[in-house]
């Protein structure tokens, strides 16, 4: 029933077959839910436990690996085999991997928990890192040996669901519009030959 609900997000990917959102589309709806109040609480946490300073955007300051390495090795020395520290991608997916492995094993985090290097890298679901942080600062913070790392950092997540539906009524506005402009198009008629 709510796949064929006019507006909502699962009747817009549920349209794909017809059509279905253009990846500029499915960006507008992903950013109307991304939580700017949430990504400096997690950057400033961030930060304080790993030492280190997040530098440009957060996903800037974080695509390398490098801060995310250091953070991890904060809450669990040794979990990370070597940081690089170089400006190769393929060595800074390494440092993100290292992150995401000791996710893994070290917190026992599920699949569904973690994001994909890409999601960070570039920049594919900036929700699913914050997700994963906050599933992290939740677990930190049950742990009585780790969580004085937690100590003065509430990770608050808000209901996002209002930018969501704000973002759904923008897009069908403009579906509406370009199919109006399509269809003026279509209904012109062409000038006579001279």
């Amino acid at each position: 029933k709510e796949l064929k609900k006019p507006g909502s997000s699962k009747a817009l990917i549920n349209n794909m077959d017809q059509g279905g959102l253009l990846k500029e589309e499915l960006d507008f709806l992903r950013n109307a839910k991304y939580d700017k109040q949430l990504e400096a609480q997690v950057k400033s946490w961030i930060e304080s436990v790993s030492g280190k300073t997040i530098n440009g955007t957060f996903a800037e300051g974080l695509k390398d690996g490098v801060v995310l390495c250091f953070f991890m090795q904060a809450l669990s020395p040794g979990s990370i085999p070597r940081i690089q520290e170089s400006s190769q991608v393929f060595k800074q997916m390494e440092n993100i991997k290292h992150f995401l492995k000791a996710l893994r094993s070290k917190f026992k985090f599920a699949e569904n928990e973690v994001f994909s290097t890409l999601d960070l890298c570039e920049e594919k679901d900036l929700n699913q890192v914050l997700q994963a942080m906050c599933t992290l600062h939740r677990k930190v913070s049950e742990d009585s040996s780790l969580s004085h790392f937690t100590d003065g950092y509430d990770l608050v997540v808000r209901d996002m669901s209002g930018e969501v539906a704000k973002a759904e009524k923008e897009l069908a506005r403009r579906r509406k519009e370009k199919a109006e402009q399509s269809n003026k198009k279509k209904t012109t008629p062409a000038p006579a030959p001279a």
